[in-house]
């Protein structure tokens, strides 16, 4: 009988490598909205059941994947935005790929102030997302602009 319990992604840090490494072999396949069909979650379902048992938690099925999916798609959405905008200034950091935030004793309170309003950067105070380069070779661009052709 089937474990029923949900799927669990933290546990294990190689999940989504391994997830975001099938998805990136099969990048060609993706929606023009950035999303994957059943098919291809179907796909990702026996590549992780192929990996061997979860360390904790259910099975990745599909819908497990899909809706990790949406979150890791969400995130990088998030982190393509910050990327475009500058917060050097007052609050004296911004975002690198290395370092995160960069946030020390001199920029903790505009920190906290920036988490209140975008708690999905809260990990990423001093450590950089390890996936966003991965994630923006697999996401079709969506850039706009006078001269994007």
């Amino acid at each position: 009988m089937p474990d029923k319990s949900a799927a669990n992604w933290t546990a294990d840090p190689k999940d989504i490598t391994n997830l975001l490494a099938f998805f990136h072999s099969v990048r060609s396949r993706i929606g023009d909205g950035g999303n994957w069909d059943k098919t291809v979650l179907k796909e990702a379902e026996v590549h992780m059941a192929g990996l061997g048992e979860p360390v904790k938690g259910g099975p990745k099925i599909w819908t497990a994947i899909r809706n990790k999916w949406k979150d890791l798609h969400k995130l990088h959405e998030h982190f393509v935005q910050i990327k475009q905008k500058t917060f050097v200034g007052a609050s004296g950091w911004n975002y690198s790929d290395e370092l995160g935030f960069n946030v020390d004793d001199d920029n903790r309170e505009a920190w906290g102030n920036f988490v209140k309003a975008h708690p999905q950067f809260r990990p990423f105070a001093n450590r950089g997302w390890e996936h966003f380069k991965t994630m923006d070779e697999i996401v079709p661009s969506r850039a706009r602009g006078l001269y994007v052709f």
